[in-house]
């Protein structure tokens, strides 16, 4: 623990007010966390998003806001990586990906 500073104020606080996140990085109380990091209420620090995301509000793959790199979306704010065989349920219907194989039309 310490004194961190509040983004756009001067002034330092032992802990983040409620509405405010901790970029550990900066050691900043920030509203918004920086791409690739969300907000978690929990903690009230700014923590990393799955690796499957680049902008998320939670830390799992289900919770992004838009893929990293690789990775596709899967239904409503799911990432998958590109490539790997996948199967998922998205309005009651089944669906798969495949990894093409050499001669196929994709």
């Amino acid at each position: 623990t310490g004194y961190f500073g509040i983004e756009g104020q001067n002034k330092c606080v032992s802990e983040c007010p409620e509405h405010l996140f901790l970029d550990t990085d900066t050691q900043t109380c920030v509203e918004i966390c920086d791409t690739g990091l969300y907000g978690n209420q929990t903690t009230g620090k700014c923590e990393a998003c799955d690796d499957k995301c680049k902008s998320c509000f939670g830390g799992t793959s289900e919770s992004c806001y838009s893929c990293s790199f690789g990775s596709i979306f899967a239904g409503q704010s799911s990432c998958i990586n590109f490539g790997e065989p996948q199967r998922w349920e998205e309005n009651g219907e089944d669906n798969s990906w495949t990894i093409p194989k050499d001669g196929d039309i994709v």
